[in-house]
């Protein structure tokens, strides 16, 4: 594994740093902006967290496990394809700035330039897609 392949974007969100956090662990907030498929974790380090498409009892999409947890500031997890054995590891960092939120993603021990470039795009649309949802109350209102 080449840990030199390293993903960092970030994003400022105009939503406090509470709503940011709600966004990435509230399945029913991931399905409208991770492209329909919802988060499930009991927020536990070491537990499981999976991604799956049309709800709990959907397909798992995605999986990992949670490696550390600091509720608004700080969630990483590891991530792999539901058919995969090769993990990335995911790090969010949350950080106000008076009444918004920067968001930095950094995903980093990927396994080839393939996945940076899949990843990368994938972080592309993600970001401003949560950003959009955030800073759109009708989005928040219908959940």
């Amino acid at each position: 594994m080449n840990r030199e392949l390293v993903i960092k974007k970030s994003v400022q969100i105009c939503a406090p740093v509470e709503n940011v956090w709600e966004a990435l662990v509230n399945p029913e907030l991931t399905k409208k902006y991770v492209f329909g498929l919802e988060v499930y974790s009991d927020w536990i380090v070491g537990s499981p967290i999976v991604w799956k498409s049309q709800g709990e009892n959907g397909k798992v999409m995605r999986k990992g496990k949670v490696i550390a947890i600091e509720p608004m500031s700080i969630l990483q997890i590891t991530d792999a394809a539901a058919n995969d054995k090769t993990y990335s590891r995911i790090t969010y960092e949350l950080c106000a700035e008076n009444e918004n939120t920067v968001l930095t993603v950094t995903e980093s021990d990927l396994d080839d330039t393939a996945r940076l470039r899949e990843d990368g795009a994938f972080w592309d649309r993600m970001l401003p897609a949560l950003k959009t949802l955030l800073e759109n109350s009708e989005n928040l209102a219908s959940r």
